[in-house]
């Protein structure tokens, strides 16, 4: 999917330690911003100098870095056990994430990107959740938020952190029923509509001009902003959604900061039957695999006539076919690297071993991507224009 011009402005209020800061900036550094604007606004309040340099020295290439700084006036405590907010602390970070909001409605961005500053994020976080198309969307991310605990996403359903509806007819075991299909849910690729999220959150301009905000609400009771947040916005009349295609992955604790190493290496690398596939951003090929007999007076001509406006290869295997199938193919994909395969004999009665040969043979190509066809199979027009973005994304 292509991408519209547009702005970003990606921010984060920072209270930090410099280990689990410095893999945040690394990771926000590593996201694929191509043909996006995006800058960066962070509210250092950070008790380390060391934490305050490392945003200082944060740079990306064609992008704005704008820095507030305001000094931390009372604890803030993080064990391996939990994290200690006070009241006061929380409304403190509310008021520095409404002034992001601020700034980014003033400024004329088209999202803001709300970040928590102990996560590391997948590099294709942003584009998946700006190709959602969704006004608030968070991608999820799975914490024990107290030690030795089960782990839990930072979307719910319904109320301060509720995993069941709001329906107060349901017995209490229909509610863990409930709970327990939304969790497994939400560990299953997809975006779902939720109650509540928070902490790496996309916001549109059109949210935030409507008056999304984390201010407290005075009459509700909710610890945490980002549960005012979401009551606002849901009474504003924005749906709030989760994306779980690229998990962020949670440095709750410094004892989690091994954990980083692993995570990412499931960016770059599989190991699948001894094979190893990296992702590609730009210039992937595709290639085309047919397996064809006896084709040459039916839709074959007009099939690769029109494949070969969008494919860089193709591979055939032509099954023993006795019409001038063969040289078709050759004629029509003049031009186009292709591997034409021709059985003596024919595997028709015997599909698998067929279906086996035409992956084997594409396979020894190394293709990036494959696109299987019948040779009765055309794709409608816009395929020719939109197939290189999708599968560079």
């Amino acid at each position: 999917m292509g991408f519209e011009p547009c702005k970003v402005l990606i921010g984060s209020a920072i209270r930090q330690k410099p280990a689990i800061l410095k893999e945040f900036l690394i990771s926000l550094q590593e996201l694929d911003t191509s043909g996006l604007e995006v800058d960066f606004l962070f509210v250092d309040n950070n008790d380390e100098e060391e934490s305050s340099l490392l945003l200082q020295g944060f740079r990306m290439a064609g992008s704005i870095l704008y820095l507030a700084r305001e000094k931390p006036d009372e604890a803030y405590l993080c064990t391996e056990e939990s994290h200690y907010w006070k009241e006061s602390l929380i409304w403190r970070v509310a008021a520095y994430k409404n002034a992001i909001l601020e700034f980014a409605r003033e400024n004329n961005y088209d999202y803001v990107f709300m970040v928590d500053s102990d996560l590391v994020l997948h590099p294709l976080t942003l584009k998946q959740l700006l190709s959602s198309g969704k006004d608030i969307i968070s991608e999820i991310f799975w914490t024990e938020w107290l030690a030795n605990t089960v782990k839990l996403p930072q979307v719910w359903c319904c109320g301060e952190y509720s995993y069941a509806p709001n329906n107060h007819s349901l017995s209490k075991e229909e509610k863990n029923r409930q709970a327990q299909i939304l969790l497994s849910q939400l560990q299953t690729p997809g975006i779902y509509e939720v109650g509540g999220l928070g902490a790496c959150t996309l916001i549109s301009y059109r949210a935030i001009s409507r008056g999304v905000s984390y201010s407290k609400i005075s009459n509700l009771d909710y610890r945490g902003e980002d549960r005012h947040f979401c009551v606002r916005a849901a009474v504003l009349g924005f749906r709030l959604f989760v994306d779980t295609h690229y998990p962020a992955f949670h440095i709750y604790r410094e004892s989690d900061l091994p954990g980083v190493k692993l995570y990412k290496r499931k960016w770059h690398e599989k190991q699948i039957s001894g094979l190893r596939f990296f992702r590609k951003t730009a210039d992937n090929k595709l290639t085309l695999s047919m397996a064809v007999r006896n084709e040459a007076d039916r839709y074959l001509k007009m099939v690769l006539e029109h494949a070969r406006q969008y494919i860089d290869a193709a591979v055939i295997i032509d099954d023993a076919s006795t019409d001038g199938t063969a040289d078709l193919c050759r004629q029509i994909l003049n031009g186009i690297p292709l591997v034409l395969v021709e059985n003596h004999h024919s595997c028709f009665k015997n599909e698998v071993k067929l279906r086996k040969q035409q992956w084997e043979e594409t396979v020894k190509t190394n293709p990036d991507w494959i696109l299987f066809l019948d040779a009765d199979e055309v794709f409608e027009d816009r395929i020719i224009t939109e197939i290189g973005a999708l599968i560079n994304q």
